[in-house]
This record gives structure tokens, C-alpha cells and sequence, in this order.
């Protein structure tokens, strides 16, 4: 029931009441002094957030001098003459007849062949291989079939040797007639369930000895694949004498000839391709040009001149990145027509001879007057990219140049070294050479002027010894890094910790303790964040508040880093490689791990150990985790693995171990600078700890106490229950009863009110109407029904002075000696008088609560009220009458003895709550309260959000006020059930209440973090709450269907109530009057 401001001189002073404002003023000057403090340490942090800490760089190159060589080889200058044939007549190379060799599993081939697709006729791919059992090997791609076939590209896979097959398996296959069969039908059938085009056949194993059994093997596949209208297509070099050329030309449609030197073929300082021994190859070599494809390679090889030695063997794009990364020189070669580099490496003289664009142009060119029937590139992906200007276009001489001055790179990333310390390198660039072309449209002079560069994902640590490196992510962890630093101390083992900056914050005393015993720590960042997801400031700030934690608490830096779900680099997109480059620009090293167990995703100690074993010879890191879930099965598998380990002979290392770094190195100690961020981390760090402790008892604590509080009230209202099925009635008890109504304002609901009381079965009651000074119908309502009606009706007409006056007033007229009272928008059923009244024939009953039901479920709103009416109202009544704890005995409806109202001192003007400061009043007189569920009372409940609001708002400054007012009576020995049970219970309501926004936070960093435990406490909650409320409409013989919305309700409808506390909270602290404010009647209470 709600009034305007009351005007009564007893309103004049009330609980919280502060007339100067001083108190007001005083919160507000502690509240700025709070925020300002924290403003100034969240400014600090924030803006360290983004200045970088000064990380030392780690180099991890090995340091050799080089020195570029500029002068150039002498020459003596010889003519390049081709056949007399027209050396200027246009070309076209057929796209039908352009190879590619496509190397399996590699994404550099893969990307090749994504990208130039249709420029190719026909894909060669390495996928069978002959096994050291002279069985066939398979290995087809089907993304690569797909695509091949979707851009009409012919597919031939490769045949060869398996790299562990040697020469005596492949001589035993071509000299037994019934192995060679059993493997060309092996072939043959392979090749047609795929519906390849054919196959290409590369042995370039065979011996002399076996040059005729070899033509005996082909001319034989070649019958055999003919049957079918299948191809056979043979890869040879130009000088091998294990083949006899002219017989296999029989024996193939195709034959591809790699007209460069190969690597077994090299046995001093050369050009690779010289192009004087290219024409004189295609000349010599006695295979008809129909069948003849020519292939290209752009490969170099680097030779130490002082010892005519071969060093290594270089793709294009290594050779371009060595290029650049000492500005060597490339230079021309005018006789062989091949480029090549001069340099001095730590005093040694070394020459890099090599082929690309330019030399392969020219090779076309020579073998396009030999009439060769097509080309074939020797390896995908590791060619100059000019060469695809002009494979499959008709070039004149003018256009030749401007087509290969700009070198593209379509393979942006590429991967060198081994090993699980990874760094990125160079910057993805295009590259810039001027070309000559001379009077025969040959290609005489080129000149780099800008290398094409990749980013390099280069990784370092790799080895052939025994080395091993137990790393653990996403710790600290209270519950199990102890229990790992332990064993690893007992085992004299040091590890790699790759921390979560939050776990840091919250356990520092742990990550002392990691570094303090000889362990690396690195940066896991500070929310084991997505990176790939993150912008880049994310980035910077999740590893910066990580790194300052970890020099606040260890004294040291770290540039050791592991991005969370990454524990390897491969990339074929410089896109991907943004937020890594950034971190690595910032001081860091990237660790990757390649013994994976899965420890994240297995719950057995044992399968953990298998699966390390099985994987060791993956690479020299153990992914473990100490944090992210229960880890249980890891601590319990790590001596095991330990031991295992020992047992095979591994040492255990670290990170910087593995680089020749030392932790140190690593791990430097804390360089001053010129602002104290470590001053300021520590004192966030210390705040922010107490913050999150505090938060996780009050969510732990709310969550026992509610789950207590829901099992309390379902035993005492059981036990209720039962007790009321057993009480008896007292005929002979019938008081006179006077009903008090306050009114104001009412003329929608009055009406049905008094009807619903005039149905009554009592049969001695007088109602009284205290009409509150109303401005509309409710007098004349009145009236008409007093006119009417067979029982006493009196209104009572008085100045607008507030409820509590008005009841007040009619408890001082009223003739009964219990009172009734209702709210003016409250409908009974016949039954409810009596049923109340029946109480008070017990003499220490003074107050008795009925049962309030919401009468207007009409909406969202009131159907969660009526949800809350049954569980939290109605529920808690029949568990406190047990205890004679009730709080309050609603204004809605209830009864009273007149004489224990009169003792009490009538009903006090200081609260808004009056009836629940007249209940703790007869408490503490001694009085019990009692519960009658069966005097129903159907009132109308708000039915739009604003106006739930503004009437929780006042009950809860009107429950404050009488906590505060009988604050005497808490923990009070001589009211024990108000002291120990019913008043704590309304605290802690009120209490948890005001902090629900943050339970539901700590719940929310549960689900989303990596605290399970939290997450089932919640839901075990829940479920206890949706039990228990059910059991309360069971037990009130109500539909449970509104049980179905219970979770959304206990999501909004709590925030909803906790809005309504802090407001009257910040009331209560200003210390102002708050009115009655009316709210609006609908008038559509529906008795059932």
C-alpha cells in the first residue's frame, strides 16, 4: 500500500535521518579520496601498460664474418651462337605441355600450385615411393586431386625410391621378372582407380650394370599402361650412362630432362647451367623433340673456393636472403649466361653459382629452336617468380625486360633451421633487377638493384643430443605448481614456467619461489589471450602487465614467450605473422614445444607418459601444464616421466640451454628506469590480491550460505508442515475482529476489496476504511458500499499524515480485540478471517502473517514476483514460525492483538516499513508471530519494471531503517531466534543481495577461465535453488510452469532487486526523507 509524503510530526524524525548533510558530504570527500588514489595507480599501470620495458635483444645467429667480393671472375669472352634457325620468331609453349614437380606435405609446393594453376597442364607429384620391402608406398592428396581436377590440370605422380630404400632393393626389383610385374600391376592399378593421367618414373639410383634390365622394367610398364590409353613419362639427367636415351624414348611418351647439374653431379666450382652445355646437351641427346620436355631449376650452390668444396644447396629465395642480409653483390657471368655471388666468409673465399628467371629465360629460348615439345619446372615453389611471366606467353624481345624487372613474391613466408626457439626474420619486399637483352633477344647482362625478401619463421635449438626441456603453461597454480616444484627439486631437474600474468598477481609467493630455485619463467601473457585475435595494443598491454608482474615480484625481465594455443609457427601468410612479429619486436622469444602429451586433454598419469614417449622424437620441448584445469594426472606422471627419461639416457636442460644462452642471458636483471612502474605494479598487485580474495570468499560464502539457507528453509517449512496438518482448530474462540484499511487514492481497488471481505465467514467483524485524505471516488465508493452492506462499514475521513498515521488511527476506533489489516488493493478469500484469527487463541501470539499471493499475473514482471512471493516470502514464513523468527507481518495481510500493538507503542512514524518494525517489536517483547498459509491474500504487484523498482526501493530503505533501528537485538542472547536466525538472515539477504553483480563476475572469470570448481559451485546452487522452489509450489499447490523462465529470472530479476538496494543504500547514507510515492492501480487482482 502506498501513500504520498506524510505530513505528521512523527515524520519529522526518522532512522538515517541527517539534518546537516554532514555525513553526505564526508562519504563524498572519502569516496574522491578513494578514487583518486585508485585513478592515479590505474593511470600509472595503464600507461606502462603501453611503454614498453627495455628488453635486451637475443641474438641467435651464429656470428660469422662475411665480406662481400665485387670484382668479378675474369672472362674470356666467348660468342653464344644458336643453330641456324630463326632465332627472332615468336614463341608459344603450349600450356598442355607445362610441368610441375609438387612436393608432398609442403605448403611452399602447395602455394606454388594454388597460384599458378593455370599456367600448368599437367601436375607431377612425389606421391609413390618403393619401400625397402619392394612394396608400393602411396601418399595422394585429395585437396590437390580436387583442385587439379577443378582447373583441368593432368596429374602424373612420381615413382622413385623411398629415402631408406637403397640400390641393392631396386637392383633386385629390375632384374626379377615377378617382382617387376607384381609392381607395374600395383602402378597401373593405382594410377587408373584415380583416373590419373599417367606416370612419371625418376630412378635416377640405377646403376650401369642395370641400364638394359631398367629399359626391360619400362618397355614392360610401358605395354602394360598402354592397354589402358595410360601415359608414361621418364625424369633423367643429360649425363647419366646408366641410360641408354634412344632405347627409353621408346619406352615413354614423355621424357624430362634436368638440364642442370644436380648436386651428385657437381664436383667443383661451376655454373650451374652454362648455356653453351645446354645447347650441346639438347643436341647430343637421342630423344625425338615430340617426346622431349626440358626441365628448369632455380637453385644455386655455394662452394668453398680455397678448398673446392661444396657447402650447402640454396633455393632462389635463400639465395636472394643471403644476398641482402650481407649486401652482397650477384653479378653476370657472360659466358655460361648463369649469375652468381662472391664473398669472403671468416677470411675463406666463397662463390654462390645460381639459376633464376633470367637463366631460365635464355634455356627456353635455346630450347624452343630445338622444338622441344614443353618445360617442366624442377620443384614448385622454389622458383624465381619472373619465371611464370613468360612460360606460357608469347614474349617479343622489347617486352622481355619490363616483364622481369619486378620480382613478386607469392610465397611471402617461408621456414628454415630446426629446432622450438623461433624468431621471425627479414621483411617481405619485392625485388628490382635491370635486364639486357642483345641483338638475338638473348638475355646478356642482369642486374639486382633490390633482393625480393620473405619473412623467415627461422628456429633454432634443434640437435641431434639427448636434450629435453620440461616446460609448464598457465600457472602459477596454488593447487599444483608446489607439487611439480617439488619433484623437480627432488629430481634436481629445471624447468621452463610460461606464467598467466592473473595467476602471477594472485600468487606471487609462488613465482618466487620458481625463479628462486634455478627455473625460467616466460610470458604466457596476462589472460592466456588469443593473440591471432587481439589487436595490437591488446597485445602490447597483455604482455607488458605480464612482464612488469614478473619484474615486481623476481627482480628480473624474461624474453622468453609462448602465445597461448601455439606451440609451433607455421605460416604461409605474412597476415598471420603480425601479432608474433610484434612480440618479438617488443625483446621476445618465441618457444614453441613439440612434445605434445596432451596432459590439457587426458586424465590418465599413464597415457601422459605414453604419449611423451611416443613423441620424443619430435623435437627437445615437453608441453605440460601446472594450471588450466585440474592437473592431477600431470603431477602424478612427472616422476614417471622424469625417470623414463634418465632411463633413456636424456638430459634435462632448459630453453636458454638449448640456444647456448644462459638464464641470465634470458633472464636479465631489472635495468632502472626513469619512472618506478615496479613501485606501482607492487602496490596494484597487493590491491588487486585482496580485491580477488575477497571477492572469491564472498562468492564462496554466498554460495554455501545460500545453498544452507534454501536446505534450512525446505527442513523447517517440511516440518512446518506437518505441524500444521496436526494443528487444531478452536471453535470456541471468536473475538471480535476489527479490519483496518488505509486508503488513498484508491477508487480502482477498493471496491473489490471490501467485496471480497464482505464474503467473509466470520461471523463478528467491523471493517474500517481510514480514508487518507483521497482526491478522487474512494470516499463515495465507500460509502455506497457501507450503504449497502449488512455488516459494519465506517470510513473514517482524515488529512493526508502517511500510512503509518492512518493505521494508526483506525487501530485507536477500532472496537475488536484483534486487528485485520489490509492494503486497500488486497482481496481475501472467505476463509482468511477466520483462519487468522484462530491463531490468537494462543495468548503469547501477537502478530500472524497470511499468505500474500500476487493476484495480477499478467506479464513478465509480476509472474517473476509470483515466483518470488512463493519461494522467498511465503517459503521463509513457514521455515521462521517454526523458529518465531518471522520479520515481518505484511501490511497486505496480517493480524494483530490490539492490546500487544497498544503495549508496543502503536506503529512508529521513523521507518518506512512499519509493519516489519511493529514484528521485531513484539519479537523483542517476547511475543511469538505465527504463519497461516491458508489465509490467502491476493494484493496487486507492479506490473512494469519502473514502478517494481520504486516500490522495492522503498521496502528496502524501510527494512535498512528497522535493521539499523533494532540492531540491538542482533546476536542478543535473550531473543535468540531474532538474534541468531532471523535478524543475521536479513542481513545477509540484504547483504549478498547488494554484491550479486560481484558473485556473478567471479562466476563469469570461472566459466570463461580456468576455475571449474567455481563454475559447479554455482550450478550446484542453482540446482538446489530450482529443487527447493519447486518443493515450495508443490507444497502451495501451485502450477510449477513458471519454473521454466528460473534461471533467466535469477539472472535479471536479481540485478533488478540489487539496483533497488544500492539505491536505498546511497539514500540511506545522504540521510534524506524518502515519501510514500502512489503508485498507479490497475485493478486487475483476480481472485482464483
Amino acid at each position: 500500500m502506498f501513500f504520498n509524503k506524510g505530513k505528521s510530526k512523527s515524520r519529522k524524525k526518522f532512522i538515517f535521518q541527517d539534518t546537516t548533510g554532514k555525513r553526505w558530504r564526508k562519504i563524498w570527500l572519502a569516496l574522491l579520496i578513494l578514487l583518486m588514489f585508485f585513478s592515479s595507480i590505474l593511470s600509472i599501470i595503464g600507461f606502462s601498460l603501453f611503454n614498453n620495458p627495455a628488453l635486451p635483444q637475443v641474438h641467435l645467429e651464429k656470428s660469422s664474418s662475411i665480406q662481400p667480393v665485387n670484382e668479378p671472375f675474369k672472362e674470356t669472352k666467348k660468342e653464344f651462337q644458336l643453330p641456324d634457325r630463326n632465332q627472332q620468331q615468336p614463341y608459344k609453349i603450349l600450356k598442355e605441355e607445362i610441368y610441375g614437380f609438387y612436393l608432398v606435405g609442403d605448403k611452399v609446393s602447395e602455394q606454388s600450385f594454388k597460384n599458378n594453376i593455370d599456367s600448368l597442364g599437367v601436375l607431377v607429384p612425389n606421391w609413390y615411393w618403393l619401400d625397402s620391402d619392394k612394396t608400393l608406398s602411396v601418399e595422394d592428396e585429395e585437396e590437390i586431386i580436387d583442385l587439379a581436377r577443378e582447373h583441368k590440370v593432368k596429374i602424373m605422380p612420381t615413382f622413385s625410391l623411398a629415402k631408406d630404400t637403397d640400390e641393392a632393393v631396386l637392383n633386385e626389383l629390375l632384374n626379377t621378372e615377378n617382382t617387376r610385374t607384381v609392381l607395374i600391376n600395383s602402378l597401373f592399378q593405382k594410377i587408373r582407380e584415380n583416373q590419373f593421367t599417367g606416370i612419371n618414373i625418376d630412378l635416377k639410383e640405377i646403376s650401369v650394370d642395370n641400364t638394359n634390365s631398367f629399359t626391360m622394367f619400362m618397355t614392360e610398364l610401358y605395354q602394360k599402361f598402354h592397354t589402358s590409353d595410360l601415359q608414361v613419362m621418364i625424369t633423367v639427367s643429360p649425363e647419366n650412362d646408366a641410360y641408354d636415351y634412344s632405347k627409353l624414348a621408346a619406352t615413354a611418351d614423355r621424357i624430362i630432362v634436368k638440364f642442370f647439374k644436380q648436386l651428385h653431379e657437381l664436383k667443383q666450382p661451376e655454373p650451374v647451367a652454362p648455356i653453351d652445355w645446354f645447347q650441346q646437351k639438347l643436341e647430343q641427346l637421342p630423344i625425338p623433340s615430340e617426346k622431349l620436355i626440358v626441365s628448369l631449376s632455380n637453385e644455386g650452390y655455394e662452394w668453398d673456393m680455397e678448398r673446392k668444396a661444396l657447402v650447402n644447396c640454396l633455393m632462389f629465395h635463400e639465395v636472394m636472403e643471403a644476398a641482402n642480409s650481407s649486401n652482397l653483390k650477384a653479378q653476370w657471368d657472360s659466358n655460361s649466361m648463369n649469375p652468381y655471388i662472391r664473398f669472403t666468409k671468416n677470411n675463406v673465399p666463397h662463390t654462390i653459382w645460381f639459376l633464376d628467371a633470367a637463366t631460365s629465360y635464355n634455356q627456353i629460348k635455346v630450347a624452343l629452336t630445338h622444338d622441344v615439345k614443353g618445360i617442366a619446372i624442377d620443384q614448385l615453389g622454389y622458383e624465381d617468380p619472373g619465371l611464370w611471366k613468360y612460360v606460357s606467353n608469347t614474349f617479343t624481345m622489347e617486352s622481355t625486360s619490363v616483364n622481369l624487372e619486378n620480382i613478386e613474391n607469392p610465397i611471402p613466408v617461408m621456414t628454415k633451421g630446426n629446432g622450438e626457439i623461433i624468431r621471425l626474420s627479414g621483411i617481405s619486399q619485392e625485388g628490382k633487377r635491370k635486364i639486357t637483352l642483345d641483338s638475338d633477344g638473348f638475355i646478356s647482362n642482369e642486374v639486382y638493384h633490390k633482393y625480393p625478401l620473405l619473412h623467415y619463421i627461422e628456429k633454432y635449438g634443434g640437435s641431434p643430443d639427448k636434450k629435453i626441456v620440461l616446460s609448464f603453461d598457465d600457472g602459477p597454480d596454488p593447487a599444483f605448481t608446489p607439487k611439480i616444484l617439488d619433484i623437480l627439486s627432488k629430481e634436481q631437474v629445471r624447468a621452463s614456467f610460461f606464467i598467466v600474468g592473473q595467476k602471477a598477481a594472485l600468487y606471487p609467493d609462488i613465482l618466487q619461489r620458481i625463479h628462486r630455485e634455478g627455473h625460467e619463467i616466460g610470458n604466457h601473457t596476462f589472460s592466456h589471450s588469443d593473440i591471432t585475435e587481439d589487436s595490437p595494443k591488446m597485445l602490447q598491454a597483455e604482455l607488458n602487465s605480464t612482464q612488469r608482474l614478473i619484474q615486481q615480484i623476481t627482480g628480473h625481465s624474461t624474453t622468453l614467450y609462448r602465445p597461448p594455443y601455439t606451440i609451433d609457427l607455421e605460416s604461409d601468410s605474412t597476415e598471420e605473422l603480425v601479432p608474433y612479429l610484434q612480440s618479438q619486436e617488443m625483446g621476445y622469444t618465441m618457444v614453441g614445444a613439440y612434445i605434445d602429451p596432451k596432459d590439457w586433454n587426458v586424465t590418465s598419469s599413464k597415457d601422459i607418459l605414453n604419449n611423451t614417449l611416443d613423441h620424443l622424437s619430435d623435437g627437445h620441448i615437453v608441453l605440460l601444464h601446472d594450471s588450466g584445469g585440474d592437473r592431477s594426472a600431470t603431477v602424478e606422471a612427472l616422476p614417471e616421466i622424469i625417470k623414463a627419461l634418465k632411463d633413456k639416457g636424456y638430459t634435462f636442460v632448459t630453453s636458454a640451454d638449448l640456444i647456448n644462452k644462459s638464464r641470465l642471458e634470458m633472464m636479465p636483471k631489472v635495468e632502472e628506469e626513469p619512472f618506478p612502474y615496479v613501485f606501482f605494479y607492487k602496490i596494484a598487485n597487493t590491491i588487486y590480491i585482496w580485491i580477488v580474495h575477497i571477492c572469491t570468499v564472498i562468492f564462496m560464502l554466498g554460495i554455501i550460505l545460500g545453498i544452507l539457507r534454501l536446505l534450512i528453509l525446505f527442513l523447517f517449512s517440511l516440518k512446518h508442515s506437518k505441524n500444521h496438518s496436526l494443528s487444531k482448530t478452536s471453535p470456541g474462540y471468536q473475538p471480535y475482529v476489527s479490519i483496518v484499511i488505509p486508503a488513498y487514492n484508491e477508487e480502482t481497488v477498493i471496491e473489490k476489496t471490501l467485496q471480497s471481505i464482505l464474503r467473509s465467514h466470520y461471523p463478528y467483524f467491523e471493517i474500517i476504511v481510514v480514508n487518507d485524505g483521497s482526491k478522487d471516488k474512494t470516499s463515495e465508493i465507500v460509502w455506497k458500499i457501507a450503504r449497502k452492506s449488512s455488516r459494519p462499514l465506517h470510513q473514517m475521513l482524515k488529512p493526508n499524515e502517511g500510512k503509518t498515521a492512518a493505521i494508526n488511527h483506525g487501530v485507536l476506533k477500532a472496537r475488536g480485540e484483534i486487528i485485520v489489516m489490509l492494503d486497500a488493493d488486497t482481496s481475501i478469500t472467505p476463509d482468511t478471517i477466520s483462519l487468522l484469527v484462530n491463531h490468537f487463541s494462543e495468548k503469547k501470539v501477537a502478530g500472524v502473517s497470511g499468505n500474500v499471493r500476487i493476484g495480477n499475473i499478467r506479464n513478465l514482471i509480476t509472474l517473476w514476483q509470483h515466483v518470488e512471493y512463493v519461494t522467498g516470502f511465503n517459503l521463509e514464513k513457514r521455515a521462521f514460525h517454526e523458529l518465531n523468527c518471522i520479520t515481518v507481518v505484511p501490511g497486505a495481510i496480517g493480524a494483530f492483538r490490539k492490546s500487544a500493538i497498544i503495549k508496543a507503542g502503536f506503529f512508529a512514524g521513523d521507518t518506512l516499513a512499519e509493519d516489519t518494525d511493529i514484528t521485531l517489536k513484539l519479537l523483542r517483547m517476547g511475543y511469538r508471530i505465527h504463519y497461516e498459509p491458508e489465509a490467502l491474500g491476493y494484493t496487486e504487484a507492479p506490473e512494469t519494471i519502473r514502478s517494481f523498482i520504486k516500490q522495492r526501493f522503498r521496502w528496502c530503505y524501510g527494512i535498512f531503517q528497522c535493521l539499523w533501528k533494532h540492531s540491538g537485538a542482533l546476536f542478543n542472547p535473550k531473543q535468540k531466534g531474532l538474534g541468531f536466525i532471523g535478524l543475521p538472515y536479513m542481513w545477509s539477504q540484504y547483504a549478498f543481495q547488494s554484491l550479486t553483480p560481484l558473485i556473478d563476475i567471479v562466476f563469469l572469470i570461472g566459466l570463461f577461465g580456468d576455475t571449474p570448481r567455481i563454475v559447479t559451485y554455482y550450478i550446484l546452487f542453482f540446482l538446489v535453488d530450482l529443487l527447493v522452489t519447486f518443493y515450495a509450489f508443490r507444497l502451495e499447490k501451485l502450477s510449477t510452469k513458471p519454473l521454466l523462465l528460473l534461471v533467466l529470472q535469477r539472472i535479471v530479476y536479481r540485478h533488478l532487486l540489487t539496483y533497488a538496494v544500492w539505491k536505498a543504500l546511497a539514500f540511506a547514507a545522504k540521510g534524506v526523507l524518502i515519501g510514500w510515492n502512489k503508485l498507479k492501480r490497475s485493478g486487475n487482482v483476480l481472485l482464483p
